[in-house]
């Protein structure tokens, strides 16, 4: 009786393996937050993957959906960096942000956004442990509005790592995000975005995340789209020319006040002689 609890955590997280897969999206801006600022992010879209060598159609399965649920939370730990957290059915997840560009540029920001996740379960016998890690490296390019929104576009690098018994599979890909960040107020925002990611190595990692034996790994193409409710305080905005000073206004003596003058005095001991009294 006393492996009851870890057998009921072991079935729930096989449950959680059957329906979750690895993120595809970033679902943020490249810009950070700023010092002190916090955003909670709800993403709902949808998942999935299809064959170039497997007819498109829904009988055989290709290509595959999968709704697709996560919560984030972000904290701006500097102007230059951000720390994150999101779970849901891309698991547990940690995030990272950190900024190359001038932080509050009101033109472009250039970041890079590291992320870590996955399920490990505790496994007996001969499969101590199983799950899934998640590693993408995705570098965001920022292209700023007037009114503070952004074009996202997010190249990535996606590392995906299975371990089944004494197996491991590993996968590498390389996709690209697509996103428009729009601000409606200073605390409030949406953001569509779109990812697609290709496998280069090891495309039978990517295969299995998708609930369907008909799609082989050749010519796979994963799909995600989502679309994120974003609540929370944003970087405020600068000015274009706030790192500009200017001059100071002029000042004006009041009326009836003789000005006085800022011309040097000419130097001692050079005065002009007295002119000669007359005769």
């Amino acid at each position: 009786m006393h492996n009851a609890p870890m057998r009921t955590f072991f079935v729930a997280g096989c449950a959680l393996l059957s329906v979750g897969c690895a993120s595809l999206s970033n679902m943020q801006m490249a810009d950070t937050l700023g010092r002190g600022n916090f955003q909670v992010g709800v993403e709902t879209g949808t998942w999935s993957a299809a064959s170039a060598t497997v007819p498109i159609s829904v009988s055989n399965g290709n290509p595959s959906f999968l709704p697709h649920v996560d919560v984030a939370a972000r904290f701006g730990v500097s102007d230059g960096v951000d720390l994150g957290l999101r779970a849901g059915l891309s698991f547990l997840e940690l995030q990272g942000k950190f900024l190359f560009t001038r932080p509050g540029d009101p033109h472009l920001a250039v970041s890079l956004a590291p992320t870590a996740g996955g399920l490990l379960l505790p496994g007996s016998g001969s499969a101590p442990v199983q799950g899934l890690l998640n590693i993408a490296v995705p570098v965001l390019i920022g292209i700023k509005t007037s009114g503070g929104s952004e074009f996202v576009i997010g190249p990535r690098l996606q590392n995906l790592i299975l371990m089944s018994g004494t197996s491991t599979v590993y996968g590498l890909g390389a996709g690209v995000s697509l996103g428009f960040a729009i601000r409606f107020t200073d605390n409030f925002g949406l953001m569509p975005e779109a990812s697609i990611v290709v496998p280069l190595v090891g495309a039978s990692a990517f295969s299995s995340q998708t609930n369907t034996t008909s799609l082989t790994g050749d010519g796979l193409f994963l799909f995600q789209f989502k679309l994120g409710v974003l609540v929370g305080r944003f970087r405020s905005l600068q000015p274009p020319n706030n790192d500009l000073k200017q001059a100071p206004p002029p000042t004006i003596p009041p009326p009836g006040q003789v000005p006085i003058s800022n011309q040097p005095l000419p130097p001692e001991g050079n005065e002009p002689p007295p002119p000669t009294p007359p005769q």
